[in-house]
């Protein structure tokens, strides 16, 4: 049966690969829930971008919260799960950057930290300086520990003719061309929270099974994301920029590793 899966696909680059090219062995289409992709925001920013303001070449993402992980609807796993922003904040925010400016990341240079008041075991926040092949280079900050409980978002696109700014993840996007005094702000279609773009993931993806349009945030696809995740966490160990592709053939081979343990375990069993 197709599959559409929640985010990320797993934990680790390698697991991920390993799932991804089991559905592929098996001829099974695999979607993987990026629902940002289809907020209406995203689609009108890049369209701003293709039309208006110009080809972006640098930015600033900026991501704050202070998230109770005790809430009783909230799943309590990312109290004590690794890099709990990354794994499950940031793959949305690395997969926009992937998509909004239609490059792949070169280089991630990242820090992972956790505040003295943090709840969580592993480190909540993050900072990190992407490089895509494109040149365009953005300054990312993910917290899920601010020490303040009112939300902070921003993510500014500075483009060749202007800038792009969107003050809310879900919408306030505004735009201005370089002699521009005021920003001009962006009207959006009728919205519903977690609603609309359920609805168009979920169309996307009967789309694709019907034949009628290509297969998007394919599980392939979403190994770019998870990469500059393990990138990220690498750098931070490292203390150097990491190239997200390279880590490619490291998860190739332990595929492999995983598939001749597989191999040996049946053959001992036989």
């Amino acid at each position: 049966m197709p599959i559409l899966a929640e985010k990320p696909l797993a934990d680790s680059v390698e697991l991920a690969a390993r799932y991804v090219e089991m559905a592929e062995d098996a001829g099974v289409p695999l979607m993987v829930g990026l629902n940002f992709r289809f907020l209406p925001v995203t689609q009108e920013a890049m369209r701003l971008m293709d039309q208006t303001v110009g080809a972006p070449e640098f930015a600033r993402f900026t991501y704050e919260r202070w998230r109770d992980g005790w809430r009783p609807n909230f799943n309590k796993y990312p109290l004590t799960m690794d890099q709990p922003m990354l794994w499950e904040q940031s793959i949305h925010h690395f997969d926009l950057m992937r998509y909004v400016y239609k490059s792949e990341p070169v280089a991630v240079f990242g820090k992972t930290f956790n505040p003295s008041w943090s709840m969580y075991r592993d480190d909540a926040n993050v900072s990190a300086l992407i490089t895509f092949a494109n040149g365009v280079t953005v300054n990312y900050q993910g917290l899920w520990q601010s020490n303040w409980q009112a939300p902070g978002f921003q993510w500014r696109s500075e483009c060749a003719k202007g800038v792009v700014i969107q003050n809310d993840q879900f919408g306030d996007l505004n735009y201005a061309l370089h002699g521009d005094v005021a920003l001009t702000s962006v009207p959006l279609p009728p919205y519903e929270q977690w609603i609309n773009d359920a609805i168009a993931l979920l169309a996307a993806f009967v789309a694709a099974l019907r034949g009628t349009a290509p297969l998007l945030c394919s599980g392939c696809d979403h190994l770019n994301s998870l990469r500059m995740v393990q990138a990220c966490i690498l750098s931070a160990q490292q203390g150097q920029a990491i190239n997200p592709a390279d880590l490619n053939t490291h998860a190739k081979r332990e595929i492999g590793q995983t598939q001749q343990s597989e191999l040996q375990q049946r053959t001992s069993l036989s």
